[in-house]
């Protein structure tokens, strides 16, 4: 395995000169995100050309360089289950790179198995065991052991070789551009995580619509706080006496003071900006929280019309080679009720494209024969 270590920007500029003339590069990160919010790039890898580059974001003063690789669409960016990796580089180069082929994605979509993880990938397609042993190692130390230094070029040489063989396999089946396309979708969803703070905070289901409205604010505000100090979101407020805030409801510096299981250095610190956002509630009209539907129990029909839903998709699924946990989460069968119906509910982005003609379109004339035959 040819590898190399790049620590000034000199090199780095050769690096990308050379990636951005491949057809595909193999790339991951390692990051620390114990005490920051943002998370801190500790090591940059990237296999291009039959070589490994080790890029050191200690060292590099300027990782602009990298806009140029990443902007390139003529060059596709490979890695694997790559969400925490494109936040990392985004952070760091101010920029996501695309394409992406992403390697547990393709393996889903390829059937080969749903979610899996690098190493046993590596495994199934190279027949090489992987160590993982260096995964929580400290990768801001320098200089980096020998162990690490082996565990992280192997990250990437390894990838290039799932790429290779992946890539092949899916153009064979025609579904080149649904990986692409999903790849797409996961830079899209980071683009847009800002709208849905509230999606950080676990347990906030069967609230109230003013809950909903403070669940949306208590999270916005904290977010603002956890990025305006760079430290955990927990570490400002933690979930669960963000739920104890949601059930109280304070509106009055009294009202706070007087909630258990709420500690006083909370109170003390965070107190008037708390009370603040609750007070805002009371009289904004956040149309995204005001008009969202309580999660209710499904009716009998409900249930049984979810059943028939799973089962088609395990048919489509077969019929196109897949699994159908990437066709459908699981979790969104019940949105199929809404396509149905013809409500007017928002539907997930990930239902458009080639789902839209190959999952949703298909599922709709099978119930259509389904109907046709009770007729």
């Amino acid at each position: 395995m040819n590898w190399r270590w790049i620590d000034n920007d000199n090199s780095l500029h050769e690096v990308v000169s050379l990636a951005i003339r491949q057809p595909a590069v193999a790339m991951d990160t390692e990051f620390v995100r114990e005490r920051t919010f943002y998370p801190q790039v500790a090591l940059f890898q990237l296999c291009a050309g039959g070589t490994t580059f080790l890029i050191d974001p200690l060292k590099i003063t300027n990782p602009s360089p990298l806009r140029d690789l990443f902007d390139d669409q003529d060059t596709i960016k490979v890695f694997h289950s790559c969400a925490e990796d494109l936040e990392v580089l985004n952070n760091w180069v101010g920029k996501m790179p695309s394409p992406i082929f992403d390697t547990q994605i393709a393996a889903s979509l390829l059937g080969i198995g749903f979610m899996f993880g690098y190493s046993n990938l590596v495994a199934e397609i190279c027949a090489v065991e992987l160590s993982k042993t260096e995964t929580r190692s400290n990768w801001l130390q320098r200089p980096l052991t020998d162990k690490q230094v082996k565990y992280a070029v192997q990250d990437v040489y390894y990838l290039d070789k799932l790429w290779k063989k992946l890539f092949k396999k899916s153009e064979l089946e025609g579904k080149k551009d649904w990986i692409l396309s999903d790849g797409q979708m996961l830079i899209e969803d980071i683009e847009n995580t800002h709208q849905q703070e509230h999606l950080k905070i676990s347990g906030g289901k069967n609230l109230s619509c003013l809950q909903l409205n403070g669940l949306h604010a208590l999270s916005r505000w904290r977010e603002d706080q956890a990025k305006k100090k760079d430290l955990p979101r927990r570490w400002i407020i933690d979930d669960k006496i963000c739920l104890r805030l949601l059930e109280a409801f304070p509106c009055t510096s009294d009202d706070l003071m007087d909630i258990e299981g709420v500690p006083d250095k909370i109170k003390n610190k965070y107190g008037k900006e708390i009370v603040d956002v609750f007070k805002e509630c009371l009289t904004s009209t956040d149309a995204e929280f005001s008009t969202q539907k309580k999660t209710t129990p499904l009716g009998a029909d409900s249930r049984r019309q979810v059943k028939l839903f799973k089962k088609l998709i395990r048919g489509i699924a077969q019929e196109l080679g897949t699994v159908p946990e990437v066709l459908i989460k699981s979790k969104d069968y019940v949105l199929l009720l809404d396509v149905f119906d013809k409500s007017n509910s928002e539907l997930p982005s990930y239902w458009n494209g080639w789902r839209e003609s190959l999952v949703i379109q298909p599922l709709k004339r099978h119930l259509s024969d389904l109907l046709k035959k009770e007729v």
